[in-house]
C-alpha cells in the first residue's frame, strides 16, 4: 500500500470507534441536560425566594413606615407632656399651698375649739358655784 492510503485508512474510524465516539458525546449531553435541568430547578427556586424576600421586605417597609410614624407621635406627645411641667408645678404648687392654709386653719380651728372647751367647763364650773352661794 502506498503512503497515502496508509494515511486515508489511519484517519478513518472503525466501526467500534465511531460508536464509543457517539457513546461518549450521548454521555457529554446527557449530563449536560442533567446539568441544564438542575440549574433551571436552582434558578427557579431562586427567583421564588427572591420574590418571597421582595414581599417580606415590602411588608417590613410598611411595618416600619408606621413604625417611624408611631415614634413620632410619641415624641409630638412628650414635647406637649414637657410643654405643660411648668403650668403643672405651678398648680401643684398653689395645691400644696392651700392644702398647707387648709391645715394650719384646722389647727387654729382645733386650738380654737380646746380654747371654747376650757372655757365653757370654767363657765360650768363657775355656774356651779353660783349656784352653790
Amino acid at each position: 500500500l502506498s503512503d497515502n492510503e496508509e494515511n486515508i485508512n489511519q484517519d478513518e474510524d472503525t466501526l467500534w470507534e465511531t460508536e464509543i465516539r457517539i457513546l461518549r458525546i450521548a454521555r457529554q449531553v446527557f449530563k449536560q441536560n442533567d446539568i441544564l435541568q438542575e440549574m433551571e430547578v436552582l434558578m427557579t427556586e431562586f427567583d421564588t425566594r427572591l420574590e418571597e424576600l421582595s414581599r417580606e421586605r415590602l411588608h417590613l417597609s410598611i411595618d416600619i413606615k408606621y413604625l417611624e410614624c408611631f415614634v413620632n407621635l410619641l415624641h409630638q406627645e412628650l414635647h406637649i407632656i414637657h410643654s405643660y411641667d411648668d403650668t403643672e408645678a405651678a398648680i401643684l404648687e398653689r395645691v400644696n399651698n392651700s392644702l398647707a392654709e387648709k391645715h394650719t386653719k384646722h389647727l387654729k380651728v382645733n386650738i380654737l375649739q380646746h380654747k371654747i372647751d376650757a372655757r365653757a367647763a370654767e363657765l360650768t364650773l363657775v355656774e356651779e358655784k353660783l349656784a352653790a352661794v
